[in-house]
């Protein structure tokens, strides 16, 4: 099956054998507007660039892109001849949410429990560092408690060069010192740095949120960490956190497994 996950900076797809292996895995960016043969074309050149066939028996799309979930549905269904499972109210996947409103919790939260639970026992805090940073928080009885989201590290660091005259757009890289020698490297280790304190800080906080009064001794949060800037932050953290680069998508293909008959 194929699993497409539209995030607000990148599309990304894997497609798995009946066991969950994958035969592949990428990631690329579209218009917001992008058209159905659009979409299409490019699931059509991943298999290629991979030397794979492009049949599949299945596929499930999770979207926080509105515009462009019609148009991977119709590209499922008219190039590639399957009805897609889209993640969202009334789809089966197994994940219990305590919140005032469970629909509105966005389709990447929930695949990204769905695969944290199914690698790690809870309580789990677990991290997804994309446009944004999330922190959800899975309780001992592996239960939903809730989201808290803050601006991701490419937002954060593209606002500061929007707002700051001097100061220019920067790619991540490694974290040569604490204090860079030039603009490019004080940018760097400021964006990084910065971001790994606030992980390590949500962690330390969490865990006296997610553990219930009497838990037993030895109990302890486990941190998963993914999103496409995880990467980059996983070095230099002080807590111990679980890095899974494809949780998500990994969490997708077993809400579509779940809901075979």
């Amino acid at each position: 099956m194929l699993a497409v996950d539209i995030g607000n900076s990148r599309v990304k797809v894997a497609d798995y054998a009946p066991d969950g292996s994958r035969s592949f895995k990428s990631s690329f960016t579209l218009p917001r507007r992008a058209s159905i043969d659009d979409c299409a074309a490019a699931l059509k050149q991943l298999y290629l660039l991979y030397g794979k066939t492009p049949y599949i028996d299945g596929a499930a799309i999770s979207s926080v892109v509105p515009t462009l979930t019609p148009s991977f549905y119709g590209a499922l269904e008219k190039h590639f001849g399957v009805t897609p499972l889209v993640i969202g109210p009334g789809v089966k996947t197994g994940l219990n949410i305590r919140v005032e409103n469970a629909a509105s919790v966005g389709a990447d939260i929930v695949i990204g429990a769905v695969g944290a639970l199914s690698e790690f026992r809870p309580p789990l805090l677990i991290i997804n560092m994309g446009t944004a940073t999330t922190f959800t928080g899975i309780d001992s009885d592996a239960m939903m408690i809730g989201v808290s989201i803050m601006p991701g590290l490419l937002m954060g660091l593209d606002a500061l060069a929007e707002k700051a005259s001097e100061l220019s757009p920067v790619a991540l890289g490694r974290v040569k010192s604490p204090f860079g020698r030039n603009t490019v490297e004080a940018m760097n280790s400021g964006a990084i740095l910065g971001a790994a304190g606030a992980v390590d800080g949500y962690i330390d906080i969490a865990a006296e949120a997610l553990l219930k009064p009497g838990a037993a001794a030895g109990t302890a949060v486990t941190a998963v960490l993914t999103g496409g800037c995880a990467k980059f932050v996983a070095p230099y953290l002080k807590n111990k956190a679980e890095f899974r680069e494809s949780l998500c998508l990994d969490g997708l293909w077993r809400i579509w497994k779940n809901n075979q008959n």
